[in-house]
């Protein structure tokens, strides 16, 4: 093979590496939700332009249930979803304060850093007109 054709298979692999690195643009159930697994949870108030780090549930330690995948959205509602295991009432509460809004992937997220072998990848998304911009 010559040169230019290994390039273009170069190009072709980053390219699909590159893309394969962030989940698909989509909608998706979204929580922001705020309180603990002792007072209960309520919907927080997300402004547009607001950012918050946000996480798959399903790259958590306690699995979402047939009501499907959600992306868990600010500090508290990360920390309840984490101890769900406790208590299935709050797993409820945050479905419940969940809704679908379409979710642009524009970046790859980052790992959390506190430990462990695989940290989780969270983004930080932007609360737009239109759903979440999550870099």
């Amino acid at each position: 093979m010559s040169f230019r054709a290994n390039a273009s298979w170069l190009v072709v692999l980053l390219m699909c590496v590159t893309s394969a690195c962030r989940p698909k643009n989509q909608d998706i159930l979204v929580t922001c939700a705020r309180g603990n697994v002792f007072y209960g949870m309520r919907l927080d108030g997300w402004y547009y332009g607001d950012v918050k780090e946000c996480e798959f549930a399903s790259d958590t330690s306690n699995k979402p249930d047939v009501r499907g995948n959600l992306l868990v959205c600010g500090r508290e509602a990360q920390e309840a979803w984490d101890q769900t295991w406790l208590r299935a009432d709050i797993k409820t509460q945050i479905y419940d304060s969940a809704k679908k809004l379409y979710v642009n992937f524009s970046g790859r997220g980052h790992a959390r850093h506190y430990g462990g072998k695989h940290p989780p990848t969270v983004w930080n998304c932007t609360r737009t007109q239109d759903g979440l911009d999550c870099k």
